[in-house]
């Protein structure tokens, strides 16, 4: 605009600065479109769910997992844009509406991506364990809590062998339960404001609070950290919506900048460029630097977090710069990502599964699902998203039909996968499948606090620790200790070594697991502690010392499995119990037994020869015998019983299966060890 003189004056160097600052700002804008149509905002989903994906197909994106996180960061730009734009008009929001609208845009996709990977569960994956979590996993995931689910019994997200096709719905969980919160959330603060006449401040200040709130919470539990009352607090805080709410609390606290970008001078919103660029480099160091084994979220989350939030300040300040840099195949990434992050997993858990030793066959299948999504996309997403007859009843209609048949289906797929689906060779596998009675009662679960115990007489408690392998031997303790006048305690932990100073790398819940055992046993002073588990953590990398350095050669990993083996005999005998260490089983990779399906439905049993055997387990064997001799501790050989003369097998001699998989036992197989470890307990107790 021209400065305006006063007749017969100058303009003073202040009103020159004004009349600047006043064009500067009528020459830049800040982008106030809804944030569904800024190609920033779909670019950006485009770079989330692309790493997403090829961190899944195991294409060179260590840290790809975030890309949650950024997904996280945009929904809650979003969606508290629409929040504060609707009640910044009508002074409430009609919450009828808002749910209506997300179940148009989640419910229909999510429901039919549900159903057809149901549908290839029950044909490709077993009934011998794996259908089921996968069909309660898609039950969870129709109910909005599969987070919960996944939390409490099923995989960690990291584990590089799930058979899960529905691990990914638990981020879907987070943002459904953000849905049902963040606007009740911006109502209250709203309301809260008006009663001092300034709502949007107070929403400004209770929405950063609660996000530091968050973020203080996602940075305790993923270092395990905070009260006992939450067990795994490390798969609590990856798996939790309050430890991922300030995520989206950062998207959220940008939308309320906008007001401040506008009063902003131009020079600082092009410094924002540079913020952009720096947020780009974050988002990149994230994807190649971070790995699985960080305590994630925690801090480390911050990293891609305040990356994307930079990059859409940029686009919200400067949008002619927002839509330059956002290239069109991201977003039409973008555009898809929904479809895309919905398909792409189960397509490639279940190609994975059909061929294990193909690997160059998941980003195939990445590819594949990309297509899937660009068809369900014109027929489902934008049929049902775009159709604003859609509310009310009729909402309620579609969101029901949309979420009961895929629960449905999940319940109908777990019971016959349990009945074996009628075919008489996978009944039998199903039947090996049998939990134990320390399994049926959740003694093995990750939210368990102490052992199950089960009272039989006076002669003092057997106490039974160790890993899933323990599990599968825990009925046939029961019985030894119970025929010896002894009450029976079981506390498994899957998946952790039992182990003190020494610990399984980059698992501390495994080791508080163990210190949680030692702290009951202090109370508890059982007489005989039992320790069975498997000998796979004995390998380089997969194991740390006492002095924290993960081993990386065979012999440092014996040695730092050995230490830890020998402080936790040494820990219970100064409470006053005898111990008894039970061998690894036998193991038969390339067991087919827990891969028999309703397209390949007969297993074939593994076999090896006894001194193979032998030759490669005899090293940690002997190790850990020289140190139960030294610590004062009985071993228990398990392979004598396990195997023949000359062949180890995973079936009997009367054909009867011994293994449920590749290494644990059948109920069958761990009873052919009832008569050693009656004589071991017996023994002991004596």
């Amino acid at each position: 605009m021209a400065v305006r003189h006063l007749e017969g004056l100058e303009p003073s160097p202040y009103g020159r600065r004004v009349a600047i600052l006043l064009h500067e700002r009528e020459s830049v804008r800040v982008d106030t479109r809804p944030p569904n149509h800024r190609r920033d905002i779909q670019a950006l989903r485009g770079v989330a769910v692309l790493v997403v994906v090829l961190f899944h197909a195991g294409v060179g994106t260590p840290g790809g997992y975030l890309g949650v996180d950024m997904f996280f960061v945009v929904s809650g730009f979003v969606i508290t844009n629409l929040l504060v734009r609707e009640v910044g008009t009508t002074d409430r929001v009609r919450l009828r509406d808002f749910w209506a609208r997300r179940a148009r845009r989640i419910f229909p996709l999510l429901g039919v991506s549900l159903v057809v990977g149901l549908i290839g569960s029950a044909l490709l994956l077993s009934p011998a364990g794996s259908q089921q979590q996968a069909a309660k996993t898609a039950t969870a995931a129709s109910l909005f809590s599969a987070n919960g689910y996944l939390y409490a019994f099923g995989d960690e997200y990291f584990t590089p062998s799930s058979t899960n096709p529905f691990l990914h719905t638990w981020s879907l969980a987070v943002e459904e339960q953000t849905y049902l919160l963040l606007p009740l959330l911006v109502m209250l603060l709203w309301w809260v404001g008006r009663r001092s006449a300034s709502p949007r401040r107070a929403l400004t200040v209770g929405l950063a609070v609660v996000s530091v709130v968050s973020l203080g919470l996602s940075i305790v539990w993923s270092y395990g950290l905070g009260p006992a009352t939450i067990p795994l607090p490390e798969r609590f805080a990856f798996y939790g919506p309050l430890t991922r709410l300030w995520e989206f609390g950062v998207g959220g606290l940008l939308v309320l900048a906008v007001p401040w970008l506008g009063l902003a001078g131009v020079r600082f919103r092009r410094s924002l460029i540079s913020g952009a660029a720096v947020g780009v480099a974050l988002m990149a160091v994230a994807v190649f630097a971070f790995d699985d084994t960080m305590a994630y979220p925690g801090i480390w989350a911050a990293v891609p977090v305040l990356g994307t939030g930079a990059v859409i300040a940029a686009g919200t300040a400067l949008p002619e710069w927002g839509d330059r840099w956002s290239p069109a195949p991201l977003v039409w990434l973008g555009d898809h990502s929904y479809g895309w992050y919905l398909w792409h997993w189960p397509a490639i858990v279940l190609v994975a599964y059909t061929w294990p030793d193909r690997e160059w066959l998941w980003p195939i299948a990445a590819v594949v699902a990309l297509g899937v999504a660009v068809v369900t996309r014109v027929f489902v997403e934008d049929r049902f998203r775009y159709d604003r007859t859609i509310v009310g009843r009729k909402a309620l209609v579609v969101a029901a039909v949309c979420l009961i048949v895929p629960a449905g289906l999940g319940l109908a797929v777990s019971a016959a996968g349990d009945r074996g689906w009628g075919n008489g060779d996978m009944q039998v596998a199903v039947a090996a499948q049998t939990p134990t009675r320390a399994d049926a009662d959740a003694c093995n679960s990750a939210v368990r606090t102490a052992p199950c115990i089960y009272p039989a007489g006076e002669a003092g408690t057997v106490l039974l620790i160790g890993d899933s392998h323990a599990g599968a031997l825990s009925d046939a303790v029961m019985r030894a200790a119970q025929a010896n006048g002894a009450d029976f305690a079981v506390w498994t932990r899957g998946s952790c070594p039992v182990l003190l100073g020494s610990a399984k790398a980059d698992d501390g819940s495994c080791t508080r697991w163990v210190d949680d055992v030692i702290a009951w046993m202090e109370t508890a002073r059982p007489e005989v502690l039992m320790i069975h588990t498997s000998r796979a953590y004995a390998e380089p990398g997969d194991i740390s010392g006492p002095d924290g350095t993960v081993a990386r050669t065979a012999e440092a990993a014996r040695a730092a499995f050995v230490e830890g083996g020998r402080r936790v005999v040494v820990a219970a005998e100064a409470l006053g119990a005898r111990v008894v260490l039970v061998e690894g089983v036998p193991t038969y990779p390339g067991s087919q037994i827990e891969r028999v399906a309703l397209v390949r439905p007969v297993a074939h049993p593994r076999a090896q020869r006894v001194d193979d055997f032998l030759a490669d387990t005899a090293p940690l064997d002997s190790a850990l015998t020289a140190m139960a001799s030294s610590a004062g501790a009985t071993v228990v050989a398990t392979w004598p019983l396990l195997c023949g003369t000359q062949v180890c097998s995973q079936r009997d001699a009367d054909g009867q299966w011994v293994y449920r998989d590749w290494h644990h036992l059948t109920l069958g197989g761990a009873a052919l060890l009832d008569g050693v470890l009656t004589e071991a307990v017996r023994s002991t107790l004596g």
